[in-house]
């Protein structure tokens, strides 16, 4: 099937998406909320709601690579809390039911998702721009060229995310990476990307910013 976006009713793509986040992206703040947030909330009502974007590719129907992305940086998880305030509960109760010191690192972790008051360096959101959050692309996939196209995985997703961004009227994509992954920032350097420098929860970080009218032009 190639690149897709994900269905968030689909439990078995949602679950490949998790895993994959939790295997390539286990220091994220995300990932503490744990894997109840991951599935019951974050892959399936955030991209329910239009809050989180997210393509996937399937290779033999298997989700084997995702890349995911905000039209609301900052707050959209906040949004999606709001909304679903209710239904967070039960699941973020399941959770504690089933490791009670699992209480402080959720406080802890929410207080920091929720809001990103101190970032710097990350471009205040704008109409036009769109966040990307995680793109995870496996080693041995890292080579893999989809259906429909001649470019590998990762530049295919990259181009598919700039392709549904100008559709939307969007003009730029913004990737925050960390300055020890020194595949992305070699790729996001190679596809032409604007850098500098930021920092985010406390830590420094790499912010790409690739300009869609540019590459269009």
């Amino acid at each position: 099937m190639g690149i897709a976006f994900l269905d968030p009713d689909r439990a078995d793509d949602v679950d490949a998406v998790a895993a994959l986040y939790e295997q390539f992206l286990p220091t994220s703040p995300v990932v503490h909320l744990g894997p109840r947030f991951l599935r019951g909330f974050f892959f399936s009502q955030l991209v329910r709601d239009g809050l989180l974007g997210c393509l996937v590719c399937r290779v033999d129907g298997r989700v084997i690579a995702f890349l995911s992305w905000t039209t609301q940086p900052g707050d959209f998880i906040s949004q999606g809390i709001r909304r679903h305030v209710l239904s967070l509960c039960w699941i973020m109760l399941r959770s504690i039911a089933a490791r009670p010191t699992f209480l402080r690192k959720l406080l802890a972790t929410m207080r920091m998702v929720s809001r990103r008051a101190g970032d710097s360096g990350i471009p205040a959101w704008e109409p036009g721009m769109i966040e990307a959050l995680s793109l995870v692309v496996p080693p041995e996939y890292q080579r893999h060229v989809p259906p429909g196209g001649k470019g590998r995985l990762t530049t295919r997703l990259v181009q598919a995310l700039a392709d549904h961004a100008r559709a939307t009227g969007a003009t730029r994509v913004v990737y925050v990476v960390q300055p020890s992954n020194a595949a992305s920032c070699i790729f996001f350097s190679a596809m032409g990307c604007d850098f500098a420098k930021g920092t985010y929860a406390g830590g420094e970080v790499y912010v790409y910013t690739h300009d869609l009218l540019e590459a269009a032009g």
